[in-house]
């Protein structure tokens, strides 16, 4: 009887992501040369959107938004930006708006290949979705994600439930207000006319009763105006302004802000631990103690906010926004002037106990309010501005030499090998911050100087976790190092992005001068940086002092 002898050979597999590879960013240097080029052991991370090379220097890591391509020692491409967002672009036609269909009976459009499609009796099919909605039809809440597709919209949907039942434990809602359908119309002009593009939250108007007048507006779009407002203003164009005001503090997040400020005032370094574990949860990995923290200090800032509402800051953000609103649909901006004195007025006026419940009842405060608007005004740039920063070694925190537009870094030779480590790990725009207009307006602390209000939003393009600490920028011929105040311990989690509104304070005779080189685009200076390091229980490191990141600005 023969045997049979099976012979099995066993075959290595090879893993792409593991081989040789050199890495090709995008663009070319001033010879004509790709711009640069990597070489090492690389893996590419498609859930984080970066690509992991390891070298003999240490690992490096690039958004798959910078590189073009990744090749292989014999030069196949195993990797290229171009198949990934064709790529990309498939897999959007697939849940794409064409070719939807209608539901004639309920009006709700869903997508094709739905099991629950009604009769095609009852079928109507549209090209695209957006033509469906325009004929009056809406979306099926199964088929069409809705949610505005915004960083921490789960917290701060947290935030609007808390904020609603504190309002709401506090005061009597008049549902049946006889000025309630004019004023809640009325905020849709205002919304469709909103110089920013909306964020897609659901706005609703309710009426206090109150005789106080107030007006508070929190987040996920709930404007409450008290019926002490409504009676004590003269014209519809002041209510408009104080809508306009209500709705800048939903669009810029204030509720969702403030907070924060406020979690970390009570919690200090465990708020980011708490703010990760929210994070966890919205991915389904519940921390069922740290959510339960969480919500209890949910309950406690909006018992606080439906008291005493926002800090003076964010009211004069709002002010700047409503002013905006004016200035780009042509109204006049004394409406909002007057019904700011109105509320200035009936708080001087009052001679018993007047509830310190919101921005409108503070005298001196309004009064500089109105000061600022006034002499106050918007610059909305011809083209954003977008800065990439660039790493270029450990900030030395303990300079006391001068002050130049370079950041005083430790020598490398100086290093521990947790410096290295970090300087290492960061690349070319692991973060990116993008400038969209300023505001300029006198000091209210100073009568020689004016402001400038830097606003715009900070993108995190890498899988790290990092604090911004601050901004220093220079003016070469115009001021020396300036800091960018409010640009300070802004955390920005991986892949998330923030919003912010920096101030510089400029000598009068500087601040047009200044305000030209910013249209211009000619800023320069830097921005430090820190990494917010966890253990492996997800818990924040401790211990010594913070290793800050120096990144100079690099205008595109």
């Amino acid at each position: 009887m023969k045997r049979l002898w099976v012979i099995l050979f066993v075959v290595p597999l090879i893993v792409p992501g593991f081989a040789q590879h050199t890495i090709i960013l995008k663009g070319l240097d001033k010879s004509g040369f790709p711009l640069e080029k990597t070489s090492g052991k690389a893996e590419i991370i498609e859930k984080d959107k970066t690509i992991r090379i390891k070298t003999s220097k240490g690992m490096k890591f690039y958004s798959f938004n910078d590189v073009k391509e990744v090749v292989e020692k014999d030069g196949t491409i195993i990797w290229s930006y171009e198949e990934y967002n064709a790529l990309l672009l498939n897999q959007a036609l697939i849940f794409s708006p064409h070719r939807v269909i209608v539901n004639t009976q309920t009006g709700r459009i869903h997508q094709s290949g739905v099991l629950h499609l009604p009769d095609s009796l009852y079928q109507k099919e549209y090209g695209f979705k957006d033509l469906a909605v325009s004929d009056g039809f809406e979306l099926c809440k199964a088929c069409f994600d809705s949610r505005p597709d915004i960083y921490d919209y789960d917290l701060e949907k947290q935030l609007t439930t808390q904020s609603i039942i504190a309002i709401k434990n506090r005061n009597e809602i008049m549902y049946e207000h006889e000025r309630l359908e004019f004023l809640s119309e009325m905020m849709s002009s205002v919304l469709n006319r909103w110089p920013e593009p909306l964020k897609g939250y659901s706005y609703r108007l309710q009426i206090i009763r109150d005789d106080s007048p107030n007006a508070l507006a929190i987040a996920g779009g709930n404007l409450y105006l008290t019926t002490g407002l409504i009676d004590m203003v003269e014209n519809d164009k002041e209510l408009e302004a104080v809508i306009a005001h209500e709705i800048a503090h939903v669009e810029r997040r204030h509720t969702l802000r403030s907070f924060k400020v406020f979690q970390e005032k009570q919690l200090g370094a465990r708020a980011i631990i708490l703010l990760m574990a929210t994070l966890a949860a919205a991915s389904g990995n519940p921390n069922v103690e740290a959510l339960s923290q969480m919500t209890k200090l949910l309950a406690e800032y909006s018992t606080v906010l439906a008291v005493k509402g926002y800090s003076r800051e964010l009211e004069m953000e709002a002010d700047m926004f409503a002013q905006l609103y004016f200035q780009e649909n042509e109204l006049n901006k004394r409406n909002l002037l007057t019904v700011f004195d109105r509320l200035a007025t009936y708080s001087s006026t009052r001679l018993g106990y007047i509830p310190e419940t919101n921005a409108f009842s503070d005298h001196p405060s309004i009064r500089v309010r109105i000061k600022r608007v006034t002499d106050g005004s918007f610059y909305t740039l011809p083209e954003p501005i977008i800065i990439k920063l660039a790493p270029v070694g450990i900030l030395n925190t303990r300079w006391e030499g001068p002050i130049t537009d370079q950041p005083p870094i430790k020598p490398k030779e100086h290093l521990s090998q947790k410096e290295k480590r970090i300087i290492e790990s960061v690349e070319n725009n692991f973060i990116s911050i993008r400038i969209d207009r300023f505001y300029k307006a006198p000091s209210i602390n100073s009568t020689t100087k004016n402001e400038l209000f830097l606003l715009g939003s900070i993108k995190n393009n890498v899988s790290n976790h990092y604090t911004l600490k601050g901004m220093q920028l220079y003016f070469p011929g115009k001021s020396g190092v300036t800091p960018l105040s409010g640009f300070t311990d802004i955390n920005i989690f991986a892949g998330g992005n923030a919003e912010f509104i920096g101030r510089l304070t400029l000598w009068d005779f500087l601040s047009e001068s200044v305000a030209e080189e910013i249209i211009n685009k000619h800023l320069l200076g830097y921005v430090s940086v820190s990494q917010i390091s966890l253990d492996k229980e997800k818990k924040i490191k401790k211990g010594g002092q913070v290793t800050q990141i120096a990144s100079l600005i690099i205008v595109e």
